[in-house]
């Protein structure tokens, strides 16, 4: 993997060139490799699926995962603005939090993280050290409303024009370009033979800015390939009406800025799977449990419950239905293998508002699953 000059989406449409800023932060291009580390967990060798995985969680050395392509264009459009401060909120186990934290950091951007209560898990914990170590300002906050309502006072505070808000999730039409992107990648790979064109494509569905993205582009590349999503957010944020949104601005950026047709993207389909979010947003399952720690196993990483532990529990699933026997299915890696090494004295950077997240036991995840 390299870094490179310019992304393919400016190659494609390099209208866009002149009016989005971006700058590279991902490594790539990022693997894409047959998963047969999972057919002990899967079976699929029964079931005859071809399982493949696109490695994004290399996509950086210092964190990889699906949000460091989008902060390329994000990143940079904040720095073309003059802005010296990222704003963001998150759950205490958030991905997009970290990931703002680690490279806004490493990018000389003040980092400033709302994040609000979620199941406790020794996930949740490494998060918050490793956002303290790298030099983060952390706020707490009781939920989505209140965090919400905290980070607006939060923005009203900054200097003006100081200040650069990253929407939860980081899934605007800009911020999907990286994925956009990451398609095209894909396809390049599918043309130079490194791995078959997938029969569908698998993904978490949170904020829904990658599922959007992929759906936006297997139209653009007139595969016909399923663009599936795992609902782990509850369906007030996770529906047909938040996806489709996120589906047709991004669209519309892209005709706007960079003079896409708009019949090339006519037709996007997704879909989402129901019934492995349980209890609620970072909820354990006994599912995902097992997910998360047959996630360790396969990268040596400290798997989740929230996003790949679901993500993983509606593979099994999905490989055992009969329209997918003979198929290739292409799940999408999102959640970071590399992360920053944080000692004991991590914990004493955290703000005392966080205190009782180190408190009592954690709720169970890979960590203490059996095998993990």
């Amino acid at each position: 993997m390299t870094s490179r000059d310019r992304p393919l989406v400016f190659d494609r449409w390099p209208k866009l060139a002149e009016s989005v800023p971006w700058m590279p932060l991902a490594e790539t291009p990022t693997a894409v490799e047959r998963c047969d580390a999972l057919e002990p967990y899967t079976q699929h060798k029964e079931h005859d699926v071809d399982l493949w995985m696109k490695r994004d969680d290399l996509a950086s050395p210092m964190y990889g995962g699906n949000k460091v392509r989008r902060y390329e264009f994000l990143f940079a459009k904040a720095r073309a603005q003059g802005a010296t401060a990222l704003y963001t909120l998150g759950g205490l186990a958030s991905t997009q939090a970290t990931a703002t934290a680690v490279h806004g950091r490493a990018q000389g951007f003040d980092v400033n993280l709302v994040l609000y209560n979620q199941a406790v898990t020794a996930f949740a914990r490494e998060a918050l050290c490793i956002n303290a170590a790298v030099g983060a300002n952390m706020i707490r906050a009781h939920n989505f409303v209140t965090g919400a309502l905290r980070l607006w006072r939060e923005l009203r505070r900054a200097p003006r024009g100081s200040a650069f808000l990253i929407e939860p999730g980081a899934s605007s039409a800009r911020a999907n370009l990286g994925y956009i992107d990451a398609m095209l990648e894909l396809a390049a790979q599918v043309d130079a033979g490194e791995c078959p064109r997938p029969d569908a494509i698998l993904v978490p569905a949170g904020s829904s800015g990658t599922l959007a993205a992929i759906a936006l582009s297997l139209r653009l590349l007139q595969w016909n390939t399923e663009a599936i999503g795992v609902r782990i957010a509850p369906w007030i944020a996770t529906n047909k009406i938040t996806i489709g949104h996120r589906v047709r601005s991004t669209a519309r950026f892209l005709v706007g800025r960079g003079g896409a047709d708009p019949a090339s993207f006519e037709g996007a389909r997704w879909s989402v799977l129901q019934g492995f979010i349980g209890p609620g947003y970072g909820e354990p399952t006994p599912e995902a449990i097992e997910g998360a720690a047959v996630w360790k196993t396969l990268t040596g990483a400290t798997g989740e419950v929230t996003y790949t532990g679901k993500q993983l529990a509606a593979l099994r699933a999905l490989v055992r239905e009969p329209r997918f026997r003979g198929k290739t299915l292409l799940l999408w890696n999102t959640l970071s293998t590399p992360r920053p090494i944080v000692g004991p004295h991590a914990r004493s950077l955290v703000p005392r508002a966080f205190d009782s997240v180190f408190e009592g036991p954690v709720v169970a995840d890979s960590s203490s699953a059996s095998g993990s």
